[in-house]
């Protein structure tokens, strides 16, 4: 098993034809199918009677290369990961459409797989600590006696059943051993493409949602990676 596969792996343990096929390969999980609302990424987190404090003003870690980061997913993340895993069930079950093979569906899918957003948060973390370990909640950081913990999550909310459209929004957090917020971003994007009334507009909608959501990560990735070198640089 390689590192990133590694990573995921350690994460996933937090997860647990006609009309209505075009809006299952939107939807996955049915005609009437919305995607819960973005919830308080911690709320599943966080120990019992612990409690965020945010210490970003003072932020300043010159010596983070030497440290380990414990790595963690939000509340969100893990609905995100739900809803991929049924969009992955559905095309290796159930193939392409007339303008698109099961080999294309299954490349759509690996581009915005739960394994691909959270590589690309190993990839950015690695360059500024030693070692980056994956944990499935803060106790088990703490338990870890960790002195640093990435908190990533990712709310991809479908808000309506009759069009292409979704909201993303990733959320990168800094926290040190006291539970303190060090380094926060959050980069929030609503996209609609209108209403997918054809084959080939099914196909083009499973394409921009992949690139949609790896595009706001990357996005929030690029701030968080300013704002780590900005604290590297601080004396």
């Amino acid at each position: 098993m390689n590192q990133v596969s590694g990573h995921f792996a350690s994460i996933v343990t937090r997860i647990g034809r006609g009309g209505c096929v075009a809006l299952l390969l939107l939807l996955v999980s049915g005609c009437a199918a919305l995607t819960p609302p973005k919830v308080d990424p911690y709320s599943t987190l966080l120990p019992a009677g612990a409690k965020l404090v945010d210490a970003t003003a003072s932020f300043s870690a010159p010596n983070l290369k030497q440290d380990t980061v414990y790595l963690v997913v939000g509340s969100n993340f893990v609905t995100y990961a739900e809803m991929w895993n049924k969009g992955q069930k559905f095309a290796e079950e159930y193939g392409g459409g007339i303008s698109y093979s099961k080999a294309d569906f299954l490349e759509w899918q690996a581009r915005w797989s739960p394994a691909r957003t959270t590589s690309l948060v190993v990839a950015v973390l690695q360059k500024h600590f030693r070692n980056v370990v994956s944990v499935t909640d803060l106790a088990e950081a703490q338990a870890k006696s960790a002195k640093w913990t990435a908190m990533f999550d990712v709310a991809h909310v479908v808000p309506s059943a009759m069009t292409c459209s979704w909201t993303n929004s990733t959320s990168i957090d800094l926290l040190d051993g006291k539970f303190r917020r060090v380094a926060a971003v959050t980069v929030s994007q609503d996209k609609n493409y209108g209403m997918p009334l054809t084959d080939g507009a099914v196909h083009q909608c499973q394409r921009d949602r992949g690139e949609d959501l790896v595009r706001n990560v990357n996005a929030a990735l690029v701030q968080f990676d300013i704002k780590l070198a900005a604290a590297a640089q601080k004396r």
